[in-house]
């Protein structure tokens, strides 16, 4: 082989190794572009699947929390209700108990005066101490006698059934109790009965 031959080899050998790099840079290229377009389609299908499922899990979230809120605020409600109930529980004996409670105050009040002999004596004294045990249990259980005799009128604790002219007194002011009231708890139970100042 000649010269001119072995570089007539040669250049066909470089031309189809350029050719080859030439041709595996292509396939190298297109493979390239065609993962990353893989890529993008695999990515672009779960970007959309996530972002649903995030949008769908801060939906759950919100649920979750408004759902504990509500009931949070229901046993807080459920709590207060319960407290209600032991405290105002009693109302209706309550009720029953300042009728006797209001026949024990007039009868101390109408037997104080009186000339005592032994008998009527020991019944007075045994009625002053029913009377101050019934007023211990009334403080226990929070219930207050409203005789607001020179108060100014509350229309929320008072009931006025007349108007009284009395002179040195100022408009507003409860001269006369007609029946005392009674609260449990702050709450009124029954309002008293009196007369107002013009």
């Amino acid at each position: 082989m000649t010269k001119e031959d072995n570089k007539n080899k040669k250049s066909r050998v470089d031309s189809f190794k350029k050719v080859s790099a030439s041709s595996v840079d292509n396939d190298k290229q297109n493979k390239n572009n065609i993962e990353k377009e893989k890529v993008e389609v695999v990515n672009s299908v779960p970007n959309n699947e996530t972002a649903r499922l995030e949008t769908e899990n801060a939906e759950l979230k919100d649920k979750l929390l408004r759902t504990l809120a509500d009931l949070e605020n229901t046993r807080r409600i459920a709590i207060e209700e319960k407290e209600k109930t032991a405290k105002f529980a009693i109302t209706n004996i309550v009720k029953d108990l300042i009728v006797i409670m209001d026949i024990f105050y007039r009868a101390i009040d109408d037997a104080k005066d009186k000339e005592k002999d032994d008998f009527f004596k020991s019944f007075y004294d045994g009625i002053e101490m029913t009377f101050n045990e019934f007023k211990k249990v009334f403080d226990k259980n929070n219930i207050e006698r409203l005789y607001p005799v020179g108060e100014k009128f509350d229309p929320n604790l008072h009931e006025a059934i007349a108007n009284v002219e009395k002179e040195g007194i100022e408009s507003g002011i409860v001269v006369e109790v007609m029946q005392p009231g009674y609260t449990l708890n702050k709450r009124v139970i029954k309002p008293a009965m009196v007369a107002v100042s013009k």
